[in-house]
């Protein structure tokens, strides 16, 4: 039980790309690091997303109201803008958790304004999808190498 947890909370901290080979280091079976790795994701998302919608709600209350025609968005922004209305939160969900890491994927899904339960609800999608094929890898490559 406790290398359950520990397991856990380092899925919280660092993410699966860590947890998982940790978790199957300390002879937890495959699906139980699955599990673990996947609820310290999940709790992960959870606090970030309640986070950063409670922020952005802060600040725009805040915020004074603009003026019609002065926008300050660089073409940098506009670019990430139109790519992440264009995937929307499927594509942040199920590609972010990877390239990202799971903090910075929920916050910035949160940041510009996504819907807080369809992100939520992908970004576990997408972190089980990657924390699944990483504990293959992990349980292949420790099996191969301390087999």
């Amino acid at each position: 039980m406790g290398r359950f947890v520990t397991i856990v909370l380092v899925a919280f901290l660092l993410g699966p790309s860590a947890a998982t080979p940790m978790g199957l280091a300390l002879d937890l079976s495959p699906p139980a690091a699955l599990l673990a790795v996947v609820a310290g994701v999940t709790s992960t998302f959870a606090i970030t997303l309640f986070a950063m919608d409670r922020l952005r709600r802060f600040l725009a209350a805040r915020r004074p109201a603009r003026r019609p025609g002065r926008e300050r968005n660089s073409r940098a922004a506009r670019r990430a803008r139109a790519v992440l209305d264009k995937f929307g939160p499927v594509g942040l969900g199920l590609i972010g958790p990877a390239l990202f890491g799971t903090w910075v994927s929920a916050a910035v899904g949160a940041a510009v304004g996504m819907g807080r339960r369809r992100l939520f609800v992908w970004l576990v999608v997408g972190a089980t999808v990657w924390t699944g094929l990483l504990v293959l890898a992990s349980d292949s490559l420790l099996g191969w190498l301390f087999g």
